[in-house]
């Protein structure tokens, strides 16, 4: 039965990396990434050098109203930091795959990965949690 489960467990890793779309997008993704990366690149959520802001009403602190939190953007900080060293790395040492494909698109396609790793954790988190791992059996 433990293998079954190790089968099952590995046959869903497997399938969510092959699913694994690398364009990071969806109906937020462009205030999201605006937030993450002037978090990030400027210390504060000011979005305006990121977003085209005539598109929608921005406040007076130059951030979106926005009915939901951004909370995901703690989160995709790190991974968002990688990709701009990465792409710093690249250019500096003049990689042209990954200098030549820009630091949006690149830290676009980290953000989606930071998705994928998220998946894993809960799916390893619950294969964890089913088995009994993190409860103590009497005997």
């Amino acid at each position: 039965m433990r293998y079954i489960k190790a089968i099952l467990f590995i046959s869903v890793l497997f399938y969510l990396v092959g699913i694994l779309d690398i364009n990071f997008h969806g109906a937020d993704e462009p205030i999201y990434f605006a937030y993450t990366a002037s978090l990030i690149d400027d210390g504060d959520l000011n979005i305006v050098n990121y977003y085209p802001a005539h598109t929608l009403i921005v406040s007076p602190t130059y951030n979106f109203p926005a009915a939901t939190s951004h909370g995901g953007v703690v989160l995709w900080a790190p991974f968002y930091t990688y990709a701009r060293t990465l792409y710093s790395a690249a250019v500096r040492l003049g990689i042209p795959g990954i200098a030549s494909a820009g630091l949006e698109k690149l830290s676009k396609c980290v953000l989606s990965f930071s998705n994928l790793i998220a998946g894993i954790l809960f799916i390893v988190f619950t294969f964890f949690l089913e088995s009994g791992c993190f409860i103590k059996k009497h005997v």
